[in-house]
């Protein structure tokens, strides 16, 4: 496995187990969105051989704080995929020198919620219709101690 330099198709190549939610939400374009992270942080997708297995990157908000986004296919739940993931967040915490990184899951997604808390983020309330459709996310974060 290894990193290389995101591109906004890649959003596509990634078939993740909530695909049929995010394309029943009307007017919801996975390269917008893509292209629209690009441009506010660094971003990286994880590749197995030649296949994307993920893609995530770094929202800034402020100068110590950033939203991180994920998109994972079933393989980048897999515990090598994982591990490399972790130690990516820490590296960009450590070059960016944040001191807050959060994310959102969607409620009800127990599994998204349990890989952030993996990632080391705490659990911190529900905000309401805050995702894509009006849907209901939980926010995480990572808080420099």
């Amino acid at each position: 496995m290894h990193f290389v330099n995101f591109e906004a198709g890649h959003m596509l190549w990634i078939r993740d187990i909530h695909e049929k939610v995010l394309n029943e939400q009307r007017g919801f374009d996975l390269v917008k969105l893509g292209e629209s992270c690009s441009k506010k942080g660094p971003c990286l997708t994880l590749m197995n051989d030649r296949e994307a297995i993920a893609c995530g990157g770094l929202v800034f908000l402020f100068p110590e704080t950033a939203e991180i986004w994920l998109r994972l296919s079933m393989q980048g739940r897999g515990p090598h995929a994982v591990r490399e993931l972790k130690a990516q967040m820490f590296r960009w915490i450590e070059e960016y020198h944040l001191d807050r990184v959060q994310a959102t899951a969607q409620l009800g997604w127990q599994e998204d919620q349990g890989f952030l808390e993996w990632l080391g983020m705490n659990r911190e309330g529900v905000m309401r219709k805050y995702g894509p459709g009006g849907l209901d996310q939980v926010r995480y974060a990572w808080v420099r101690e």
